[in-house]
């Protein structure tokens, strides 16, 4: 069973936020998580429709 979009786009985040929380470094507020979740899940539907 392919995977869905949501959980494309939360293994997507997910990595992204374990790579960025390193030793030292910001971890984004609500708000810029919100921004990248809708932003990674609409890159992630683009994809879907160039693809066919």
């Amino acid at each position: 069973m392919p995977k869905t979009d949501k959980e494309i786009t939360s293994e997507i985040v997910c990595a992204f936020l374990h790579a960025w929380g390193g030793e030292g470094k910001k971890t984004p507020n609500s708000g810029e998580l919100l921004v990248l979740v809708q932003d990674v899940f609409k890159t992630v539907c683009s994809l879907k429709d160039t693809s066919g």
